[in-house]
């Protein structure tokens, strides 16, 4: 799941809908269905219980270009193949809410859900894009799980850490921040809502590989951690496709064969 731009700083607004009352036609790009208001069928029935009670409000019209512009952008950063085998819908709502709590974006099985409340409010084309490859990597996460070697992902953390109870908790708790730190950084984490899960953890080094690959893959250097995560993820995309092999995760997949610039001990803010 992705927290919005401003952690909880979204209100609904009163015109929230119930997923039984919407029906919307969903137009379709690439193989992928899209849509922008809450169909009867737009989530996964076991979401309408009443702990659950998810709700979406429907995408202001003056979005709707935009988000399908960037979605798409989004979805041309993978192979062919990894789309088609894995994602069948984008939903892309003004707000998502489940357990009360205020939604970025989340997924099920085969589908993708975003919000867009407009750049005006922080969902600027970068938070758009960044949402996608965030939510999208849970899929491949779960669908591809045999790529990711957990054990030494958890290695790559300090001895005695434990992760928190997921992003709903981390939400809940105001401990969601996506800011990138250099203090979690140094413990090998991209941010504070990386901490929540080892699925968040994975997320953001996904999201931040794909946003900003060069500038990531220079620091890395400074945070041993966080380079031993980022090669096993190079490996798990390159895993996922060969087709990833030529980009970013290739060369973090590669950077175990080749001698780190730096060795010092990480940087910490004073």
């Amino acid at each position: 799941m992705r927290a919005g731009p401003t952690i909880l700083g979204m209100g609904l607004g009163s015109a929230v809908l119930g997923l039984a009352l919407v029906a919307a036609p969903a137009s379709v790009g690439n193989g992928v269905a899209f849509g922008f208001a809450p169909t009867v069928d737009a989530f996964p029935p076991a979401w309408s219980r009443p702990d659950v009670n998810a709700q979406a409000e429907p995408l202001d019209g003056a979005e709707v270009v935009r988000s399908r512009v960037l979605v798409q952008r989004a979805m041309a950063a993978y192979p062919g193949p990894v789309i088609a085998e894995n994602l069948r819908r984008v939903f892309v709502f003004r707000t998502l809410t489940f357990y009360g709590l205020a939604y970025g974006g989340t997924n099920s099985n085969d589908t993708v859900y975003l919000t867009n409340q407009g750049p005006e409010r922080g969902y600027t084309e970068r938070y758009i894009i960044g949402s996608f490859h965030h939510e999208f990597s849970s899929i491949l996460f779960r669908n591809y799980a045999r790529h990711l070697d957990r054990r030494a992902w958890k290695a790559a953390n300090r001895p005695g850490f434990a992760y928190g109870d997921g992003g709903a908790a981390a939400l809940k708790a105001g401990r969601a921040s996506t800011a990138y730190e250099p203090r979690f950084m140094a413990d090998g984490f991209m941010c504070e809502y990386a901490t929540a899960s080892l699925e968040e953890d994975f997320n953001t080094l996904a999201e931040a590989v794909f946003m900003s690959g060069p500038e990531l893959r220079a620091r890395l250097d400074d945070y041993p951690r966080l380079r031993r995560k980022a090669i096993l993820l190079g490996r798990f995309y390159v895993a996922v496709d060969p087709g990833f092999a030529a980009g970013p995760f290739g060369e973090l997949a590669r950077l175990d064969q080749t001698r780190p610039t730096a060795t010092a001990a990480p940087r910490r803010p004073q």
